[in-house]
Order: C-alpha cells, then structure tokens, then sequence
C-alpha cells in the first residue's frame, strides 16, 4: 500500500518531520510509523489517502522504498543517539515533551509565515506590473493635453 498525503493549504503545511505541498506526495507505508500515521490522518490540513502499489511504475515504488529505509535508518540512530549506547551526558539529556512541541509549532509558524510573505511578495510584483501598464496608458492622454495649448 502507498500511502498519499497532500497540504490543503497552497503554502503547504509540514508535520511529523515531512514537508507537503499541495499536491499529492507519495509514501511507502514503511514510511511513517503507526503513530505518526494517525496523526498525519488526524491533522485538518491535511489529505491522507492510501492507494495500491499497482498504480505506481517499478522506478516510483524503488524510490519510494529508498526513502523509506533511509528513513527508518535516521529514524533509529536518532534512538539510540537520545538512549542507550551512547556514552557519556547524551543519555542524562531529558527534554521536556511541552518545550518540544512548542518549538515544533513555532517553526511551523515560521515556515507559514516565509509562505505568506513570498505570496505577499508575488502580489506586491503583479500590482507594480498592473500600475506600469495603467501609467503607460495615461501617458497618451497627458501628451494630448500639452499639444492642445
């Protein structure tokens, strides 16, 4: 099973470490994990769908799988990085769940905000371009007026 997840906002939307557009992004069930799997289906800005790997070429599922495993390679070095074998302090730091989640929240945030300025951005150009346009056809009109007197 593939399992699909696409932003149902156009500045795109992150959660449990992933980046979604838009469009749709397509996941190995290996991806996720249970948990983060609910909670991608839980989240409101998101679309969560999952479809049968028949509908994806030879190439698209080996990518898919790649990432998957890379995925869970990171995912368990992080592990043990945060717990056993480690020598030393790394297993003494303890973060707090609440900290955690509010930095979470606050990149998100951010991102949203970068997302919101660059469209801000776009509008801004439109609006000079819309206001060249209406100057350079006032023009004539004041050219006119001078030729008249």
């Amino acid at each position: 099973m593939i399992i699909q997840v696409k932003a149902n906002k156009e500045a795109g939307f992150r959660r449990c470490g992933v980046g979604f557009t838009n469009e749709w992004s397509n996941f190995d069930e290996g991806f996720f994990t249970h948990e983060e799997l609910e909670r991608l289906d839980g989240e409101k800005n998101l679309s969560v769908r999952q479809m049968p790997e028949g509908n994806f070429n030879k190439e698209e599922m080996a990518a898919m799988r790649d990432a998957a495993a890379k995925r869970t390679v990171e995912r368990k070095a992080a592990e043990k990085v945060a717990g056993e074998g480690v020598p030393g302090k790394a297993r003494e730091i303890k973060v707090d769940p609440a900290l955690a989640k509010r930095v979470a929240d606050l990149g998100e945030g951010l991102k949203l905000a970068t997302a919101d300025m660059a469209d801000l951005q776009r509008r801004t150009n439109l609006l000079a371009e819309r206001l060249d346009e209406v100057e350079k056809k006032a023009e004539p009109a004041k050219d006119d007026k001078k030729n008249k007197k």
